[in-house]
């Protein structure tokens, strides 16, 4: 824990809210997970087997709540390259072995209707896209942080995080000699900042995000994107509905990152439920890099790719996006080298 979100922790803490009655829950959580991968050119196939278990405790007492949750991933099957076990000779799945403090964060609620959060936090943005907690993941991504929600004018709200350091999904293992590059955690002072406003259409967002890496074998991981995105339904009888979403963001480079890039992403999906199905077609775009710098090292873009999905049911949940917090790699197209194919 950095010493910001110490001191925040206990500022909040010394107060006679503690008096109260406090009301403590469990919270326990278990996944057994498996993933296949074929890589060419590598002879061998991944065959990923992990089980992943969270465990701790949340304690409410007046407007306040306080969150302990620890975090253990264990491979079953290790045949495969977790990205820090050495195991080079497998195709890569980023769920290394791993045991950690997952969250640690004191919540207020005190102030109209404002939410404070402080310490080590899971925080999801939108669709995940440039923010999120990896949930596809085992290890969760975290952040040690400073978060303030507020809804004070009607159908108005603002999210913005002050983070100093970013646990990844790399667990307690990143950054040995197996993935110098993959680092446990990330030092910074990144800015997270959503603005939305809900209308009778849909829900129109701002956003700004400034990813700061401070450690030298991510530099070029900073980054800054600005965008928006407006996603709503409008109901065309009283069972048949029409989704829209249309999103675009603008991206380049940010503080320490030695490249000069720009690049530009725009995504669209329509979609049409009947009662408890629905069908949706999707198309998402990375338009080319613009390398000012650097120009040997500009990441390529990807083509524009379309999707369709259905029928499904309305009422399973849609698949988290994976986005990390540096999301530089997804707007400007970086690709592993080799074809890559899972299941």
């Amino acid at each position: 824990m950095r010493a910001l979100s110490l001191l925040a922790l206990g500022g909040l803490v010394a107060t006679p809210a503690l008096a109260d009655p406090v009301k403590l829950t469990p919270l326990i959580d278990a996944r057994l997970r498996y993933e296949h991968v074929e890589q060419v050119p590598l002879a061998k196939d991944a065959d990923a087997v992990t089980v992943r278990v969270r465990s701790g405790f949340e304690a409410k007492f007046s407007d306040f709540s306080f969150l302990a949750e620890s975090e253990a991933t264990l491979a079953i099957n290790p045949a495969y390259n977790s990205g820090v076990n050495g195991r080079t000779g497998y195709p890569i799945v980023p769920d290394p072995q791993n045991i950690e403090l997952n969250r640690l964060q004191l919540q207020y609620r005190g102030l109209k209707q404002t939410v404070v959060t402080v310490g080590r936090q899971a925080i999801n943005l939108d669709d995940q896209r440039f923010v999120g907690a990896v949930a596809w993941r085992d290890n969760e991504q975290t952040f040690d942080a400073v978060r303030v929600e507020w809804s004070a004018i009607r159908n108005l709200k603002a999210d913005v995080t002050y983070a100093n350091n970013v646990r990844t999904i790399w667990g307690i293992d990143g950054g040995n000699r197996f993935g110098p590059a993959k680092l446990s955690e990330i030092g910074g002072d990144n800015v997270l900042a959503n603005l939305a406003y809900k209308t009778s259409l849909g829900t129109l967002t701002g956003f700004a995000y400034l990813v700061d890496q401070d450690q030298r074998q991510v530099f070029v991981n900073s980054s800054q994107s600005y965008g928006g995105r407006f996603v709503g339904a409008y109901p065309l009888s009283k069972t048949v509905k029409l989704a829209y979403l249309a999103s675009f963001a603008s991206q380049s480079d940010y503080h320490r990152n030695p490249n000069r890039y720009h690049a530009d992403y725009y995504a669209g999906e329509l979609g049409i439920a009947v009662r408890a199905l629905s069908l949706t077609g999707g198309m998402k775009c990375s338009a080319r890099t613009r390398a000012l710098r650097s120009p040997a090292s500009r990441p390529r873009s990807p083509r524009c790719t379309s999707s369709t999905a259905g029928p499904t049911s309305s009422s399973s949940p849609r698949p988290m996006a994976c986005a990390m917090l540096t999301a530089r790699s997804g707007m400007a197209g970086r690709r592993s080298p080799g074809s890559m194919r899972s299941r």
